[in-house]
């Protein structure tokens, strides 16, 4: 296992001939030369490989346990010197009687027999596996010799997952195959690699071909999904636990992992799931506090989009007339025709009120007044809008009774792209926790469901392809300030996000896992570029995060200073820093 915490494992169905020891030895040995060529550490193979598992009273047989014991021991030598560690299934004689046992070796050595139903407890270099659930092991081994029917592997499949999910550990489930009699039954030979309830890789099922199923562990990622969970509190109380080295992996080659399995979840179901919770927070405040009302700025930005679509479903809800919603767009500056004129038109599709007050004259004389020329475009400029527009929404609250909804999301949280006690402060902000690409893939998903109807969609989709910019720069009409030109591509900050606050992984171990995930996309000094501006941002800026109003949390990461992310404003980032390499 390397320093990033991933071991390699595998899950091995070989060919077997019954009763034929011999035959099933040259099978397994070539199995296992395969997954050293793929670099695996850790092998399994099904239950009574070594014999097949259909003997029957063969079992019984004298010559049959004597050539078993001389075939662990061929494989044991044939592993002498190899970088990994096989389990096989072999009947081993106990008082003459034959014992379903999964024999543990490594290095040519024979550690261990383990019988069917023990527990016990091995660790690869800190990866601690075992034969049954304990709360110490990070991954379970199911060497099995199951009967298919014509619903067992999707059985087997959903039950896998959810002890996965359950457990915060990986399951390695490995059946018996072809070869076997099917005398009685068919065996599917059915292999599945699974973690904290995600499926890393799967064989095929029924097939006349030897597999190999391969997948890279995430011990760390393990470890994170337990560190909240009490109950593995106990875990330090352990039995005895047979510990070995493997040589270290390369994984800079390839990453065995599936696609997406280090950030947010995009799927439909999550993305309604998720429009739910936000509208569920809202409607419940509102009904909490007896507010009939509510106001929220409208910039023709996705933010506000996606909370004034928040808005609406929780007015709905509520039975509340969508007029009580006062949706304000507050011209400045840099405003564009193009943003100006989708917040109009979003306002008047949905039929809420609408109010459109310029800022422009105040924002000169409040410049006029802290005696700044009303030229320079410095941060005293840009933040006098923001500001501005925050008092506006503010006093429009007190004067209607209603609250203010915010529309910050958790990507300007992180890097504290946000102007302090301006667009930073609201009631209740509705997308605290919601990262700018899911906020992106939310507005989308709103426009091929309940906002589905052509003039909505159609305004939708503009402004999902709208660059995003705070428009607090230029000279108006056009778009000129695009915020990922400046503090980067918000995929890659999202993903940092996902993986250094909510894996709690090292900047380090972020920066490799962005090389896979986006690559032929981003080169690695770009990613590294970028990773170090986030870093930098993320510990600088938490002093706004420390004073951020109420929000729900929608997706698994919060920067809530209540119930999210604690963290000192004045803490280093030195040593962050120093981990980008």
């Amino acid at each position: 296992m390397n320093k990033f915490g991933f071991i390699r494992v595998a899950a091995a169905v070989p060919t077997v001939a019954v009763a034929d020891t011999r035959t099933n030895c040259q099978h397994i040995c070539s199995l296992i030369e395969s997954a050293v060529d793929r670099q695996v550490s850790l092998l399994v193979f099904p239950d009574l490989c070594v014999t097949g598992s259909t003997c029957g009273d063969l079992f019984y047989q004298r010559l049959v346990l004597e050539e078993a014991e001389r075939a662990v021991n061929d494989i044991a030598d044939f592993c002498k010197g190899l970088p990994v560690t096989v389990v096989v299934g072999a009947p081993v004689s106990v008082g003459g009687r034959p014992v379903n046992c999964s024999i543990v070796i490594n290095d040519g050595q024979i550690l261990d027999s383990v019988p069917k139903g023990s527990s016990r407890l091995f660790e690869i270099d800190g990866a601690v596996f075992s034969f049954d659930y304990h709360p110490s092991s990070h991954i379970v081994l199911l060497p099995s010799s199951d009967a298919q029917d014509m619903s067992s592997e999707k059985r087997l499949r959903r039950n896998l997952l959810a002890a996965s999910s359950i457990d915060a550990c990986a399951y390695v489930y490995c059946n018996a195959g072809s070869g076997e009699s099917t005398t009685d039954c068919v065996f599917s030979g059915y292999s599945a690699i699974m973690e904290n309830g995600v499926m890393l890789a799967e064989g095929s099922l029924n097939s006349f071909e030897p597999q190999l199923t391969v997948a890279d562990v995430d011990i760390q990622l393990i470890e994170t999904e337990r560190a909240a969970d009490e109950s593995f509190e106990d875990a330090s109380e352990e039995s005895e636990c047979i510990s070995f080295l493997n040589p270290e992996t390369d994984f800079r080659k390839k990453l065995i992992r599936p696609e997406g399995c280090y950030n947010f979840d995009f799927s439909d179901e999550a993305l309604d799931q998720a429009a739910l919770i936000q509208s569920t927070g809202l409607a419940t405040r509102m009904s909490k506090i007896n507010c009939k009302k509510a106001v929220i700025g409208i910039s023709g930005g996705l933010d506000s989009t996606l909370a004034l679509l928040c808005t609406v479903r929780a007015f709905d809800r509520l039975g509340l007339d969508r007029k009580g919603i006062i949706g304000i767009t507050m011209p400045g500056f840099g405003t564009s025709d193009r943003t100006h004129g989708n917040a109009s038109a979003l306002m008047k599709k949905l039929g809420i009120s609408s109010r459109e007050i310029d800022i422009t004259a105040a924002c000169r004389l409040h410049l006029n007044d802290i005696g700044h020329d009303g030229i320079t475009q410095d941060t005293a400029y840009e933040n006098t809008q923001a500001r501005e527009r925050t008092q506006i929404l503010m006093d429009v609250a007190n004067a209607e009774n209603a609250i203010v909804v915010g529309t910050g999301d958790l990507s300007e949280l992180a890097l504290g792209w946000c102007t302090y006690n301006g667009d930073h402060m609201s009631n209740y902000s509705v997308n605290a926790s919601i990262p700018k690409t899911l906020v992106r893939a939310m507005t989308s998903r709103a426009a091929e469901t309940d906002f589905s109807d052509k003039a909505t969609a159609k305004i939708l989709h503009e402004i999902i392809a709208t660059p995003v910019s705070p428009e607090l720069k230029g000279s108006g009409r056009e778009i000129e300030q695009k915020t990922e030109d400046v503090i980067g591509p918000y995929e890659l900050h999202d993903f940092f996000i996902w993986n250094m606050v909510g894996n709690g992984f090292t900047p380090e171990k972020t920066l490799f896992l962005a090389g896979h995930e986006f690559k032929g996309r981003f080169t690695r000094t770009e990613i590294k570029k970028w990773l170090g501006i986030f870093t930098g941002r993320f510990f600088s800026q938490q002093f706004k995060r420390s004073c951020s109003p109420d929000g729900p949390k929608v997706t698994p990461i919060s920067l809530s200073p209540r119930t999210g992310w604690n963290m000192p404003s004045d803490a280093s980032a030195n040593l962050y820093k120093d981990n980008i390499k």
